[in-house]
């Protein structure tokens, strides 16, 4: 199983850093997994790193691959008693809280997603903000394996995740979109206010793909592309092909410029601002 560093950042020595002042963050996907530690009253940014990984089915297969990575920076041998894993896939679904009923997630991701390709667990994430629920399921081969290295975690899904902070950038007199954006897919969420009107996850392959979709969402809304407010965030640069497509269409469309957290690195954190988060 290759594993590929793709980013690594450490600003300060875990040695002697209080953990029950820190948050350890744990970001999952089918391709690859993010770490970080970040201090929670100061938001200084201590560690991030930024792997690539084909998972397996095999749970022995993918806790071999990724825990002498985690001992390596010393986060198995300490103990951090605020620690999340954030799930990215797109085998999702938001409900009104009315309507959910813990006992038909299985099912109702059945019908929103088809069958799962490996065996699953089911999990729901409480979005009281926009008095809905997020249902989910986790591959067990990956559940397993973190349950060992970090036995006390809390899990969340990546939509959560950025419906939570994409509240923070609403606005009484427009509708506000948030695009958080990965090397094949990426998330979209549009808020009216404190409105919830639309999040999903989109797999693209072309410049074209991005913008079409994107598009497609405005145009399902009837939102007017010549007032919405577009947020960028994640693995997206101004000079990139992916943003002057945008903007060719989506004139009020900008980087997420607000710090997210304190970091010494020329790396460009705030592509990790979902991540990061303290909520």
């Amino acid at each position: 199983m290759d594993i590929k560093k793709n980013v690594f950042i450490q600003n300060t020595s875990l040695d002697g850093v209080d953990t029950k002042e820190v948050l350890l963050s744990i970001g999952l996907s089918a391709n690859g997994f993010i770490f970080s530690v970040l201090h929670q009253s100061t938001l200084e940014l201590l560690l991030l790193g930024d792997y690539s990984i084909n998972f397996e089915d095999s749970f022995n297969d993918n806790l071999l691959a990724i825990r002498p990575i985690f001992e390596e920076h010393k986060l198995t041998t300490k103990y951090f008693p605020n620690k999340r894993i954030t799930v990215r896939n797109n085998r999702f679904a938001l409900l009104p809280d009315t309507l959910f009923d813990k006992s038909q997630i299985e099912s109702c991701l059945q019908i929103m997603h088809g069958t799962a390709g490996s065996k699953v667990e089911e999990y729901s994430d409480s979005l009281p903000s926009f008095a809905a629920c997020n249902i989910y399921d986790i591959p067990v081969s990956l559940l397993q394996a973190t349950r060992i290295i970090f036995p006390s975690a809390v899990y969340r899904h990546h939509a959560s995740a950025l419906l939570n902070y994409a509240a923070k950038f609403t606005s009484e007199e427009n509708i506000t979109t948030l695009i958080e954006v990965g090397e094949r897919d990426f998330y979209m969420a549009v808020l009216d206010s404190q409105k919830l009107l639309f999040c999903n996850s989109f797999s693209y392959q072309t410049k074209e793909d991005f913008i079409y979709f994107i598009l497609s969402v405005f145009t399902q809304l009837k939102i007017d592309v010549h007032t919405a407010d577009v947020f960028l965030t994640g693995k997206i640069v101004e000079d990139s092909q992916l943003f002057s497509m945008l903007y060719k269409y989506i004139q009020k469309v900008s980087l997420i410029s607000t710090p997210v957290c304190k970091s010494n690195s020329t790396v460009p954190v705030n592509q990790y601002a979902v991540l990061l988060q303290c909520e």
